[in-house]
């Protein structure tokens, strides 16, 4: 590359592109800035923010701005934004309304969940209203509006809050619209008014940012109601309904919504008020054609006009325009021949009025065409489709006929196998169940000697603690007895000593007495299991006398007795010995293991459960709680150091079953121990 010019050339070739590489560099779409921008934007207000940019972007993108109102919704949420949030929910059921009714569903349910707030009831109806409407004219059923409204008729309107009122009076109204409709009763869409009118009515009552998107969604219904009936005020309602969409936006003072193109909107409502035709003036309709023009060629959007600009034309009596621009509106070929036709039918109606009445018999004789071709058509898709239905359908019945086949001989190599494996299984099973029952009757008795090996050793331990403890207690007052008898016949000793002497003596006696007592008691108790017998019996007497006995017996005065009940006197059916035994000896265990504090008896009727319940409290050493159930058993004691056999809680519980009641410890009281003993009242 030694030649000059060419070397020229190039530099200046290069030098010629840099601006546009440089332009192509610095220059990006807003889309793309607005990516960049959340990649660093770690405020859940400014992203929820950014979020409504892109969905204004993308705003006639069917997925992709309901996925970035999704986004928009969750970060409004979390910044608790409450104009973003509403912004996010009305996109959003409007993008979903009879479309997607579950995901409908759960943006209401999200709205009520975010906006609890009681200012937000409104918003919340004005979804679910909008749901309902848009679901009605999807699938021209009033099946959805007449469940809903048969929830609410049970109730009367005054028990009604102010929201359902609203709500009742709504969907009320659009019901007998959308029925007269259906039925073809044109005259009687004018009896939905005072129901929309009513509904706007306690709207207006609200603030307006609580109510602004209810009154809009009346104001369209009650504009569409005013143009069937033909009255003038439907002008009214759509400049009403522009304001309000106006107002909206002006409540959003946080930020400004820079992509947002609203030219679909408002050529929509001008193009309503133009379609008004003689219900408004002339001059009114070229102002609202004018600002409908000039949104148009703003906005390059003029080929979608020539169906409105045909209408104005034919308002205000130039019919030749109005022609033209019907024959583009056919010529764009848009849309669908339902649409069409009925313009061939206008076009008809204007020649006929120009006079032109070749024209008007032409025209009318291509819509004929156009919809006998239309019908052509669908009939023919129709048949198409039947046709493929039954190929289908021709298609399962083979493969079905020929699965059944294959079945049919499966089955039959199935039933030989299985009659095969059936005859095997019966004869194994025969086996194993004569070694299962060899097995079952060789591990009975192998359980049966163990459990007679266990229960001949622990009947061994027993009686061998039994007896060592009999032993010990009573060799205690009999050594006592043989010891004060051999000292009482000494002459040295004076009259007070031998006295003495003798009182130990019987106190020894009376304690060996007791303690053989308690066997031969226990051996009687275990050798029945029937009640006891019982009569009438005054138990707080019983327990008054008990606790008597056990202040006369007990000698410290650190310990204070008390005697607790809701009557004075306590009637029910028991065994008053038995019973008196078991207070007794409870009173005993309570005075043995306390040195210092209360003991305390107490009596009542719990007539809830039907039963007696005497108690025994105390503030002695208590009973660890896994002991608690252990005391109950033979030859048990806490302290191995305590006199007694192990014998007294034992015969207390088979007295107290055998009075067809229970006995337990409360392993709830902390300070001590106490028993409880429930005996039946009846």
């Amino acid at each position: 590359m030694n030649n000059p010019k060419a070397q020229i050339s190039l530099i200046s070739g290069i030098l010629l592109m840099i601006p546009y590489i440089l332009f192509a560099t610095v220059i990006s779409t807003p889309a793309d800035s607005l990516q960049n921008l959340l990649k660093d934007c770690p405020d859940t207000g400014k992203r929820a923010v950014i979020y409504v940019h892109l969905a204004d972007i993308y705003v006639d993108s069917i997925n992709i701005a309901p996925a970035y109102w999704n986004k928009a919704l969750t970060e409004a949420v979390k910044a608790k934004d409450e104009y973003i949030t509403k912004l996010a929910l009305d996109a959003l059921v409007k993008s979903y309304a009879a479309k997607d009714k579950e995901k409908v569903k759960q943006y209401i349910d999200i709205a009520k969940r975010v906006l609890p707030e009681s200012h937000n009831t409104l918003f919340v109806n004005y979804l679910y209203c909008y749901n309902i409407w848009m679901e009605m004219r999807k699938n021209n059923s009033l099946e959805l509006i007449e469940q809903e409204l048969n929830e609410l008729k049970d109730e009367e309107v005054k028990a009604m809050t102010v929201e359902e009122q609203i709500r009742w009076e709504y969907l009320t109204g659009v019901s007998l619209d959308y029925l007269s409709l259906l039925t073809h009763a044109y005259r009687e869409i004018g009896k939905a008014i005072p129901y929309i009118e009513r509904a706007l009515d306690k709207v207006s009552k609200f603030p307006m940012k609580d109510r602004i998107h209810f009154e809009i969604l009346c104001r369209y219904e009650l504009s569409d109601l005013y143009t069937a009936t033909e009255d003038k005020k439907a002008a009214d309602e759509i400049n009403k309904m522009i304001e309000l969409n106006r107002e909206w936006n002006s409540l959003n003072t946080s930020f400004e919504r820079k992509f947002l193109d609203e030219s679909d909107y408002y050529m929509k409502q001008y193009s309503l008020i133009i379609f008004l035709g003689d219900l408004i003036d002339k001059k009114e309709t070229q102002k609202y054609y004018e600002k409908y023009i000039g949104i148009a060629r703003k906005k390059n959007k003029m080929k979608s006009t020539y169906e409105t600009r045909a209408r104005y034309y034919k308002t205000i009596g130039d019919y030749q325009a109005s022609i033209t621009y019907i024959d583009s509106t056919i010529l764009t070929k848009q849309y669908e021949p339902e649409v069409l036709i009925p313009l061939y039918t206008v076009k008809a109606g204007l020649y006929y009025k120009m006079k032109d009445y070749k024209n008007a018999y032409l025209t009318l004789k291509e819509g004929n065409r156009l919809q006998t071709k239309n019908k052509s058509t669908k009939r023919e898709q129709q048949m198409a489709e039947m046709q493929t239905r039954f190929d289908v359908s021709k298609l399962e019945l083979e493969k079905m006929s020929l699965a059944y086949k294959n079945k049919q001989i499966a089955l039959i190599a199935s039933c030989i196998l299985l009659i095969g494996l059936i005859a095997w299984s019966i004869y194994q099973r025969y086996m194993v169940k004569r070694l299962k029952k060899m097995h079952r009757k060789l591990m009975v008795a192998n359980e049966e000697v163990k459990r007679q090996s266990e229960k001949a050793t622990e009947s061994e331990k027993m009686k061998t603690a039994f007896l060592n403890s009999i032993c010990h207690e009573i060799r205690t007052p009999l050594n006592s007895i043989a010891g004060f008898s051999e000292l009482i016949t000494d002459d040295s000793l004076d009259t007070a000593t031998r006295v003495e002497f003798k009182e130990l003596i019987l106190n020894n006696s009376t304690a060996l007495l007791s303690m053989v007592n308690n066997i031969l008691e226990l051996s009687e108790l275990v050798s029945s299991y029937e009640p006891l017998p019982v009569e009438p019996t005054d138990v707080y007497g019983l327990c008054v006398e008990e606790m008597e006995i056990l202040k006369d017996r007990i000698l410290n005065p650190d310990i204070l007795c008390i005697t607790e009940a809701d009557k004075k006197e306590i009637i029910i059916p028991t065994n008053a010995f038995y019973l008196s035994r078991v207070i007794g000896n409870l009173l005993g265990n309570a005075a043995k293991f306390t040195e210092k504090g209360t003991i305390t008896l107490t009596c009542r009727i719990d007539e809830e459960q039907g039963v007696l319940i005497i108690s025994i409290t105390d503030t002695g050493i208590g009973i660890p709680t896994d002991k608690q159930e252990w005391v109950f058993e033979r030859f048990t004691k806490v302290d191995d150091f305590k006199p007694g056999t192990g014998l007294g809680l034992y015969i207390c519980r088979i007295i107290i079953q055998r009075l067809s009641g229970s006995i337990s410890i409360d392993s709830c009281y902390t300070k001590g121990c106490k028993v409880s003993v429930c005996l039946p009242i009846k």
